[in-house]
């Protein structure tokens, strides 16, 4: 062998291995970048589900807060129109007992209210007090029910007010007080 071609062979085999090393490092540096690449799509995939998460959660959120603020303007809505038709029915019911109170059923009912405190009281000293407004109607009632009948100082509308100072007994049959309740109570049904 001559020197040309052994340093044809040197040269071959040492371009041969030098291609063997470059291909593994090749290799080597495409498996490190395949692994970067892969680390880096995890890691860019769980910063996006949480992101995405994030997201969904601060529109709920804000569903949410919008949906109870108009439930809040609603509520407000519906009281603003349940008072409105608590005060319409009231004011009706009000001029239907100042009718009642101008017919005759009303001195049957004020009788009848006077006989069940003097019933109760049974014998006992009672004060029987009639709204002002129906001051026309003491006579008519202390003669038919042979008692007698004060006029309040203070109006309640109508009705009477029975008490039985040796028993602390107020009996209350006052539409004033009748209404307060009724109003206090009043629920509008869905």
């Amino acid at each position: 062998m001559n020197t040309d071609i052994k340093i044809k062979h040197f040269m071959d085999i040492s371009i041969q291995a030098a291609g063997q090393q470059a291909a593994d490092i090749m290799d080597k540096y495409k498996a490190g970048l395949d692994e970067m690449f892969e680390n880096h799509k995890k890691i860019s995939s769980e910063a996006a589900k949480e992101t995405l998460q994030s997201k969904k959660t601060l529109i709920r959120r804000n569903i949410k807060k919008d949906c109870s603020e108009r439930e809040t303007e609603l509520k407000k809505q519906l009281t603003s129109t349940n008072l409105k038709y608590k005060q319409k029915i009231f004011n009706e019911v009000n001029e239907l007992l100042n009718d009642f109170k101008a017919s005759s059923e009303y001195f049957d009912y004020l009788c009848e209210c006077i006989k069940y405190a003097t019933d109760f009281a049974k014998g006992d000293d009672i004060k029987i007090y009639i709204d002002p407004d129906d001051s026309s109607l003491k006579e008519k009632l202390e003669t038919a029910l042979h008692i007698t009948v004060n006029i309040n100082e203070f109006p309640f509308i109508g009705g009477i007010r029975a008490v039985i100072p040796s028993k602390n007994i107020l009996i209350d049959e006052t539409f004033e007080s009748k209404l307060s309740e009724l109003k206090e109570n009043y629920r509008i049904n869905y």
